[in-house]
This record gives structure tokens, sequence and C-alpha cells, in this order.
């Protein structure tokens, strides 16, 4: 019989462990470049919500899909069905927030321990599919598209430094407007 209680974090097994003085690895991150569809997006269910087709087209237009491999599939679709769940019962909620009980007494709505239940699962199939930004830190994934490289403001800098220091200033990294202000007095 196996032992009770959580499994072992392989990262403590100190002959996997790196030998950088006890610091943690940080797993590479992956870009996800500008949209390139990996395959046509499936079909949603017809019996959906339009606000959830509406997502899940959403979805398949975005770089994101780009990591969802075939197998991944099921917990795609599990989410988008959990979705549209999670809205039919909002809607009924919503109708009626409170219901009178047995006796006639008013009593919350007991769909509301079934909608709660569903945004739990909601926001753990969030997590592990990268559906929030935090998630994607998490999972190691950025979006380069929109961002500014530090090779692009280095070439503003050189080129046009009041750009640059707006730039810096609208990233909200002051110790670099400052740097770049101090390149600009050297100039």
């Amino acid at each position: 019989m196996g032992k009770r209680g959580p499994l072992k974090d392989p990262s403590s097994d100190r002959s996997q462990r790196s030998h950088s003085k006890g610091k943690a690895e940080t797993p590479g991150l992956v870009v996800l470049p500008g949209i390139k569809p990996k395959r046509t997006p499936p079909v949603p269910d017809s019996k959906w919500e339009p606000q959830v087709k509406k997502a899940w087209k959403t979805f398949w237009q975005s770089p994101l899909q780009q990591v969802v491999e075939e197998c991944d599939l099921p917990a795609v679709v599990r989410y988008f069905s959990l979705y549209n769940l999670h809205e039919r019962i909002f809607r009924a909620v919503n109708v009626a927030i409170a219901v009178t009980g047995s006796k006639g007494q008013p009593r919350a709505n007991p769909l509301l321990k079934s909608l709660g239940e569903v945004q739990g699962q909601l926001l753990r199939l969030e997590n592990e599919l990268g559906l929030t930004p935090m998630s994607r830190a998490r999972l190691g994934l950025i979006n380069a598209q929109g961002r500014i490289t530090a090779q692009q403001l280095n070439d503003m800098a050189k080129n046009n430094p009041a750009e640059a220091i707006q730039e810096a200033e609208l990233v909200e990294d002051e110790e670099l407007a400052q740097m770049l202000e101090q390149y600009e007095e050297a100039d």
C-alpha cells in the first residue's frame, strides 16, 4: 500500500537539484509571437450561448491557441462547456436570487451553490490553460505582440531621446527614464 499524503515535490530531491547554491531554476519563457493559426478552429457546440461562441472564436484567434495540442482539446472544450453552464446558471440566478422555501419562507436560490462550484472549476481550468495574465506568467507564456524591446528602446534613445524617455515612462520604469535623461544630457 502506498504512502498517504501529498506527492513529494520533485524539485526538493537533492539528486536532481542544480548546483547553483540553492537557487531554484526558473522555467524559460515561451514567446507567443503574432497570430499564426496552428489549425482550423474546432466548431463550437451549437447549443452554447452566443457570448460563449464568441469567446470560443476569440480563443482560437489568439496567440494562445498555438500552444494547444490535440491532447489538450478535451480540457479546452470542458472549459467552454463549463463557461456555457455558468452563463445559463448566472442568468437564472439573476432572475430570482431569492426563492420561496418549502414553508413559504424566503431563501437563497439553490442555484447559487451550483454557480459557485462552476466558478471554482472555471478558475482552475483558466489557470491550467493560461487564460489569465497571471496564469500565462506562471506557465512561462508571454505575448510579445505590442511590447517594446530593450533594443528598440536603445535605438529610440540614440535617434530621439525625448521619445525614448516618454516610452520608458509609459512602461513605468523610473530608473530607465532617469538613465535616458542622463544619456540625453550627455549629448
